[in-house]
């Protein structure tokens, strides 16, 4: 009897462990669906202190959701390269691409991830165009906002040996060739998408005017166009930086509002060339929606002393980029008035609705796919 007893209270406190050993949110079995629960479905954080108290015990990764050597996976590098040299982590950052599901494996990877530190989304308002577009049914009020890293305008680049050497150039040939030309953009409804309507419509381009060539990333389109598959690119300076510079590509105006340098070479803005439109990236970092405030802050500490250093500033001027930090407050009502303008620039942009978004040719190495 005594032995059916000790067995019968073994099992029980086998199961209150089992119960104890929870952690993060649990993935919701979705039948293989991409999409994701909406934030409202987050239980409220925690008001109990963080049991990893000591941040960083061990590596941290960064999670992008896009390829190596795309504008996002070097600005999350040069994060870890500038913490490391500033001595702030005790254990260091890991850059992690995630670049699958038009971005939604390395957004999901976090937004369902452990909330104690160790996984942090790098992204930028690319998530807002999603969400609008009903590509994802989380935007950036199902995490919790570390900060704003950066704003950037986005660049036009062709080949070297494409037949124009400046905007106007460009227009022209596109006009006399409808259908001729590959325009690469990072996946459907991203930024690189939806500054290319922009420069459509400041430049009277129809959408049936060029072939939409659409990738996973920057580093992905800039390969496109690179090897002949596409014609055209648009992306972050950093990313067309190094084929600038090597002559492989011609970087011809940016959506900013002046003069930018992008490979060493000045980049006239599409206003100074007479079109009239304008679009910038604001790139954030993000944690999981209940990670706890101690742990939160030591996370925004580390990338606030980062951001705001000359090293960082130093490694983003080699990439056309000037460092703006915004904390978390700021960088929420920043996302915010870019959510509230985004349905008036959705109907300056004909095809950019989700169904519309479906529609388009997709191109991966020359062949639909």
């Amino acid at each position: 009897m005594k032995k059916f007893l000790a067995a019968i209270l073994t099992i029980a406190l086998a199961i209150s462990l089992l119960a104890a050993c929870g952690g993060g949110n649990a993935k919701p079995s979705d039948g293989g669906n991409s999409g994701a629960s909406s934030g409202e479905n987050h239980p409220a954080p925690s008001a109990e202190p963080a049991a990893d108290s000591n941040w960083p015990e061990r590596e941290v990764r960064l999670i992008v959701p896009y390829g190596e050597g795309g504008g996002s996976h070097k600005v999350s590098l040069a994060i870890k390269e500038v913490s490391e040299k500033l001595g702030v982590m005790k254990k260091p950052f890991i850059a992690v691409c995630m670049p699958n599901a038009a971005t939604l494996e390395g957004q999901e990877e976090v937004l369902y991830g452990d909330p104690d530190g160790y996984t942090i989304l790098m992204h930028h308002n690319a998530m807002i165009n999603g969400y609008a577009l009903g590509k994802q049914d989380f935007t950036y009020d199902s995490f919790r906002m570390i900060g704003q890293i950066y704003e950037t305008p986005l660049a036009i680049a062709v080949r070297g040996d494409f037949p124009a050497d400046d905007l106007n150039g460009l227009v022209e040939e596109i006009h006399n060739n409808p259908g001729k030309y590959k325009w690469t953009w990072a996946g459907s409804g991203g930024n690189t998408h939806f500054a290319s309507y922009v420069f459509y419509n400041a430049a009277g381009i129809s959408a049936d005017e060029i072939v939409p060539c659409i990738t996973k990333g920057d580093s992905d389109s800039v390969v496109q166009c690179v090897g002949g598959t596409a014609d055209i690119v648009i992306a972050q300076g950093n990313a067309l930086e190094e084929y600038v510079k090597s002559g492989d590509l011609k970087c011809l105006g940016s959506s900013a509002e002046d003069t930018i340098t992008v490979g060493g070479t000045e980049v006239p803005s599409w206003k100074s060339a007479g079109y009239d439109g304008t679009y910038n990236l604001r790139f954030f970092g993000f944690l999981p929606k209940d990670t706890p405030d101690e742990v939160a802050n030591a996370v925004a500490d580390v990338f606030e002393k980062v951001v705001n250093s000359d090293e960082f500033a130093q490694s983003m001027a080699a990439q056309g980029i000037e460092p703006h930090w915004l904390p978390a407050g700021e960088a929420v009502a920043a996302f915010e008035a870019e959510a509230e303008t985004l349905d008036g620039l959705k109907k300056q942009i004909p095809g950019v609705t989700p169904k519309e978004a479906k529609d388009l040719i997709v191109l991966v190495n020359g062949e639909k796919a």
